[in-house]
């Protein structure tokens, strides 16, 4: 049975954020960087068994999927995708890959305000500007913007950041959010969901769900902190995975790799991230037997990568193959490839986006253009000159 692409994004989006954005608080896009290593797979010839293993699947499937991804998008998920090139820097065999991408705007190379803008413009001004320099030697540039700004279903309630390790920790440890924000989110009484699963990457991990009222959900996944920051990260994807399957009919062949563990078989008292306790309460005014809780912080993180120097999955190999459309008579060719993303969480709703950019340029002297006659007037105000204000009125 062929595997679902979200099956797929989400086994590159473990790779990309096991190697991108790891010294810290930061945000980036998987999905950004795997359509433009999607769509430019074709054109991998030497390594080309090394991007397949990357992306899941042979590369002319990855290019249909994203194709298709890009045809029929979430609503929740604003998206554009960009080919430009500059004619006299490309190889011919460029032409033959350009009536592939559907769905994909292609022209010529923009100028950095142009880009600027469109960066700015796709991404509802969550990114205000494009991550790669272009200029006049620039000669291939793939670019993707994604984009959602969304509001819950049901939105949090605010409270103290000081709630954030109420009946927890005696005192905050080490590098807690508890001291570092200002506004914490209390999970109203309906609305969300909240469960503690076991995971394969992670071992138990605290989870947060909320939907958004445009059908995207938003999932938080906290780990024991002697886990690694990746395989928390990863745990996350195996936990949305499973949130996903639980509210679709559609075949989800993706094995397991997360499980729900029933409040009943928690034990009582504090676990690394939460806490199971028991209280006698009025059945009338609290007839649910069980309730589970969350208390999350507002936060918001912007940061920009460089994804050659992180080492993006697929991302080398991508460039290579670019490098090879690239006309190189006039000098070397230089690679880049950058992203850009943002994202926050409050009370009423979740906003990310991100730009991910890739080019080539040629560090050379393009062809010279056809040369032709020109005039010049030049005017010089050198002695005294008389100046004249005239107000014009209508007829």
């Amino acid at each position: 049975m062929r595997p679902p692409t979200a099956a797929l994004v989400t086994r590159y989006a473990e790779r990309f954020d096991a190697r991108v954005g790891t010294d810290g608080h930061s945000v980036g896009s998987p999905l950004g960087a795997w359509l433009l290593v999607a769509l430019a797979a074709p054109l991998v010839i030497d390594r080309r068994a090394a991007v397949e293993e990357v992306l899941g699947t042979d590369a002319d499937d990855a290019h249909t999927r994203a194709v298709e991804l890009l045809s029929r998008p979430h609503p929740a998920v604003a998206h554009a995708v960009a080919v430009w090139h500059a004619a006299q820097l490309v190889r011919p065999a460029f032409a033959a890959w350009l009536p592939t991408l559907t769905a994909v705007t292609t022209g010529p190379i923009p100028s950095q305000v142009e880009a600027d803008r469109w960066a700015a413009s796709h991404t509802d001004n969550l990114v205000s500007g494009f991550p790669l320099d272009l200029d006049d030697l620039t000669a291939i540039v793939l670019a993707a913007a994604l984009a959602t700004r969304v509001r819950w279903r049901v939105p949090f309630e605010t409270v103290s950041s000081r709630m954030l390790m109420a009946d927890l920790f005696v005192a905050p440890p080490p590098g807690s959010w508890a001291t570092r924000v200002r506004t914490a989110l209390a999970t109203p009484a309906d609305g969300h969901e909240v469960h503690v699963f076991t995971t394969d990457h992670a071992g138990a991990v605290g989870v947060h769900a909320a939907e958004s009222t445009d059908g995207l959900i938003v999932v938080s996944v906290i780990g024991d902190p002697a886990v690694a920051a990746a395989d928390v990260r990863a745990a996350a994807h195996d936990v949305a995975t499973e949130l996903v399957r639980a509210r679709t009919v559609a075949a989800f062949p993706a094995p397991s790799r997360a499980h729900r563990l029933p409040i009943a078989g928690l034990p009582l008292g504090p676990g690394h991230a939460w806490v199971l306790s028991e209280h006698v309460v009025d059945s009338e005014r609290n007839p649910e037997t069980e309730v589970s809780v969350a208390r999350l912080p507002a936060w918001s993180c912007s940061r920009e990568h460089d994804l050659l120097d992180e080492d993006a999955p697929g991302v080398v190999d991508t460039l290579d193959a670019l490098a090879a459309l690239t006309e190189d008579a006039y000098g070397p060719v230089d690679v880049a490839a950058a992203q850009a993303a943002r994202a926050s969480y409050s009370a009423t709703g979740f906003e990310a986006a991100a730009v991910t950019a890739m080019s080539t340029t040629t560090r050379g002297l393009p062809a010279m253009r056809q040369p032709h006659t020109q005039r010049v007037l030049t005017v010089l105000f050198s002695r005294p000159y008389a100046c004249v204000a005239v107000a014009l009125e209508p007829g």
